[in-house]
């Protein structure tokens, strides 16, 4: 009888051991897939729309009203950098604002503006507010959703 009642005991914390493990486990994979999702995909993409609508270098804001206004200026490496973030870690995205992304991301005129003959001509890709913005908030609103969750994550 007490031998019956050390197994059961015995049984009993092993299956919770178990179960606190694997969800242990399964917080610490949700934990890790957050960071990656903020530090490859979210935090690079809002950084460098952020800095594409608002940065006031002569350049940019030069690219910016040269030929018509437009929002956005994006230099080639910046273009290529987004491209290449969505690329690599754009499975992260969901499906339909990944789609859309790509889509505006196409909206575009380039210009080459007056530049000095020792840096050589760099050419800018031009976008306007209604074609890019709803993706930085989307951006902007996932940081915040994901900061919270893994806030909630790390203080469990």
């Amino acid at each position: 009888m007490l031998f019956q009642v050390i197994q059961v005991l015995t049984t009993v914390a092993l299956v919770y051991y178990a179960y606190v493990t694997i969800r242990e486990a399964k917080r610490n994979r949700r934990k890790s897939t957050i960071e990656r999702m903020l530090m490859n995909l979210y935090s690079p993409l809002r950084e460098i729309l952020t800095r594409a609508r608002d940065e006031t270098t002569v350049e940019r804001h030069r690219a910016r009203i040269e030929k018509g206004p437009r929002d956005y200026a994006l230099t080639e490496h910046e273009l290529n950098r987004i491209h290449e973030i969505i690329e690599r870690f754009g499975h992260y995205l969901d499906s339909t604002e990944l789609l859309r992304l790509r889509k505006d991301l196409q909206k575009y005129d380039t210009i080459i503006p007056a530049y000095d003959p020792s840096k050589g001509p760099v050419t800018w890709y031009r976008f306007l507010d209604n074609d890019l913005d709803h993706h930085l908030e989307y951006m902007d609103k996932k940081c915040v959703q994901l900061a919270n969750e893994l806030r909630n994550l790390t203080s469990i």
